[in-house]
């Protein structure tokens, strides 16, 4: 489901963000085969699982007029922390912040996104996407980018 999630993002921002065509691409900025220059690239850099909306009842009443429970698996819901960023060639710095800013234009308009939006049968898995951004110290920052292996470049997180 990873998959699916991270394809509708690409395929939402593609929508909306019609110049150039198709900008926004999966991949993972660390693999120079997954490199698309002037591309907006979306890398799943962690998952974590959100406890805090984690339900804890595991017993569900399988008919309301009898006793008997039934044990199930609670559902999981995931935080993922998805980095945004725009791959360029030579001096195209500033290309690289208006596409930036494009996306957070496209993400502050629509940020929820529910089963209506989920219509492609290739959606139907997914329940909710919730898009925050995740603001980070400089310090966050510079340290992502060595763990990456790569120089510091404007992004998203």
């Amino acid at each position: 489901m990873l998959d699916v999630a991270m394809k509708f993002l690409r395929d939402f921002l593609n929508q909306e963000i019609t110049s150039p065509a198709n900008p926004v691409v999966l991949g993972n900025i660390t693999k120079d085969t997954d490199i698309e220059k002037d591309k907006i690239h979306l890398s799943l850099l962690n998952i974590e699982e959100e406890k805090i909306l984690k339900e804890v009842n595991h017993n569900r009443r399988i008919n309301p007029g009898d006793d008997f429970y039934s044990t199930v698996n609670p559902e999981i819901r995931l935080n993922l922390y998805v980095l945004v960023t725009y791959q360029y060639d030579g001096k195209n710095y500033e290309e690289a912040l208006k596409q930036l800013a494009n996306v957070v234009t496209v993400l502050q308009g629509k940020y929820v996104f529910t089963k209506p939006d989920f219509m492609k049968p290739a959606y139907e898995p997914l329940q909710q996407i919730v898009v925050d951004l995740y603001s980070q110290t400089i310090e966050q920052n510079s340290n992502m980018w060595q763990a990456l292996g790569e120089k510091l470049s404007p992004c998203l997180l």
